[in-house]
């Protein structure tokens, strides 16, 4: 603790206060003091005590406002880099490219060797759950290094797909599970799942293998 009120930690100084106005409050005179100093110490502990309580949340909200910028920043990347890719696998001409504003440049599309290996819950009507595991660690949560999360593909009905270009993409997810929602008239329908990483760098790994599922109805 500081040998002054000036060298103390706002957490000393409240305690010392605190302990001041106990003490002194129960014999005012004994140092020399009124209960009317007593009452307006009181008053000003009181105002820096909610001072420290604002400026601490505000603090705690600053770490969350920047966590979640940063957060949301990356995956605003990462689509459009998805969007890029696919535009450039699809052959669109560069005079295109520059009118939509969409940059040339970029990480190469990565392929590490480690897969999605996804499970589909049925047990909820109209509804598919989606967990899944890195192959490489299938009893564990844990993601790639510098995996984001996952891209989740799917396909209704019809054979098995072949690659994202027979399916249409649902989302990109941080964390298992992920929850799809079916309409009424889908139930019954076979779904194909394709899942595959994203990494943070924007590029993405080889789709596991297909997971297929009745929407239940």
């Amino acid at each position: 603790m500081g040998t002054s009120f000036a060298q103390m930690s706002d957490a000393e100084l409240l305690s010392v206060t605190q302990q001041m106005i106990t003490v002194i409050g129960a014999a005012p005179a004994l140092y020399h003091t009124t209960a009317a100093l007593v009452t307006a110490l009181t008053t000003e502990r009181t105002t820096f005590q909610n001072a420290v309580t604002a400026k601490a949340a505000a603090d705690s909200a600053a770490q969350g406002a920047t966590t979640l910028k940063n957060d949301t920043r990356l995956l605003l990347e990462n689509l459009a880099r998805l969007l890029r890719n696919t535009a450039k696998a699809g052959g669109t001409l560069d005079s295109d490219m520059q009118s939509a504003a969409i940059p040339v440049g970029g990480a190469p599309v990565g392929d590490p060797a480690d897969k999605p290996v996804v499970l589909v819950n049925t047990s909820n009507r109209l509804h598919h759950t989606l967990t899944w595991t890195d192959s490489a660690t299938p009893n564990s949560k844990k993601r790639p290094h510098n995996a984001l999360g996952v891209e989740i593909w799917s396909k209704i009905d019809g054979p098995p797909p072949t690659d994202e270009s027979e399916c249409s993409f649902i989302a990109m997810d941080t964390a298992s599970p992920y929850v799809v929602e079916y309409t009424g008239d889908e139930g019954g329908k076979m779904i194909h799942y394709l899942v595959r990483w994203l990494m943070k760098d924007g590029s993405r790994g080889t789709f596991g293998d297909t997971a297929s599922a009745t929407v239940p109805a």
